[in-house]
């Protein structure tokens, strides 16, 4: 079994600082559920390009896409270089979240780094503007959106709830990356970032089964509304060995595997987990303004099979302005 050394990765970190401080800009690749159709540029407040999405795109399997990004370095200086990753990271976060669940990964130098990350020679490379597309489209208005998402959540959420929340994000990317190669490790980490947002207190005392938590049951009350919220409540804790809470506890224990007939509980309830953590994670930046459970009730209620994308009403309500510029 090979074991990836921590030198290895703060070489290739220390690569990656070195080549944004050599070109004053990090060229990276978006990988995932995105597809980038025209230019989508990003300025900051002297109108300068921040950063740039390309295309054409280039599709490697039916719901798998690569284009390419640059980031444009401020100032060819250490500590920025070193700010523009992390802040990479929260952008793609940020994608994730406006995009209610397409997977987004951002991999920097990728082609320079390693000659094994290279596409063959002879790859097709297509532009897909006429066929219905499998994915997102990344354009201006939906930049617009998880930008509005990134800063509302920078002075919105309290400072000590900062890091929490960014935790919850980052587990959900991750799911939504690896859901479909690893669906029962993709449920845990959609788990993991639904707990960190209810900032849940659940006991297990005596290893047995947590007990009803009336604090829990307040919040869903106070985000979703009484009815709503009892009803995802009770899917997430109280249905008897099949609420969500019970299946995480069956793939930690081992009881539901892979090629196993527990799968199909799992594919079940994944849509409701990930609509869940939406909810959730929309209404901390919403700072106590309801969202009245949108995707998780119309999940209940309709039975759908994945997620709808946010409506322009709705990003409106969260503070989306269409200017036809973006300032990070």
């Amino acid at each position: 079994m090979a074991i990836l050394k921590t030198s290895i990765l703060e070489k290739y970190h220390q690569l990656c600082i070195d080549k944004a401080m050599e070109f004053g800009c990090i060229d990276f690749v978006v990988q995932g559920g995105l597809i980038c159709e025209q230019v989508v540029e990003a300025f900051d407040v002297d109108g300068n390009v921040q950063f740039r999405f390309s295309p054409p795109s280039t599709r490697i399997s039916t719901e798998h896409w690569e284009f390419l990004g640059q980031f444009f370095l401020y100032e060819k200086e250490i500590g920025v270089a070193r700010g523009a990753f992390v802040w990479l990271e929260k952008v793609s976060d940020y994608l994730c979240l406006a995009t209610a669940g397409a997977p987004v990964k951002m991999e920097p130098f990728r082609d320079l780094l390693s000659e094994t990350h290279k596409l063959p020679f002879n790859h097709p490379k297509e532009v897909w503007f006429d066929e219905v597309k499998i994915g997102r489209v990344v354009n201006q208005e939906m930049l617009t959106r998880a930008n509005t998402f990134l800063h509302s959540a920078e002075y919105k959420i309290a400072p000590d709830r900062k890091n929490s929340y960014q935790r919850a994000l980052w587990w959900f990317r991750h799911g939504a990356n690896i859901e479909v190669a690893s669906p029962l490790l993709a449920y845990i980490c959609f788990f993991n970032s639904l707990e960190i947002l209810l900032q849940n207190e659940k006991s297990n005392i005596n290893k047995a089964k947590p007990k009803e938590n009336n604090k829990t049951k307040e919040q869903f009350s106070n985000i979703f509304g009484k009815d709503v919220g009892k009803t995802l409540y009770q899917v997430c804790y109280s249905e008897k060995d099949d609420s969500l809470l019970d299946i995480r506890n069956d793939i930690d224990h081992g009881k539901i595997v892979e090629l196993g007939s527990g799968m199909l509980r799992v594919l079940k309830k994944m849509v409701i987990l990930k609509a869940l953590v939406v909810d959730l994670a929309l209404f901390w930046i919403g700072q106590n303004q309801s969202v009245g459970g949108c995707m998780s009730q119309n999940v209940l209620e309709q039975g759908l099979e994945g997620l709808a994308i946010l409506s322009q009403q709705e990003a409106k309500e969260l503070g989306y302005k269409s200017n036809g510029t973006i300032t990070i």
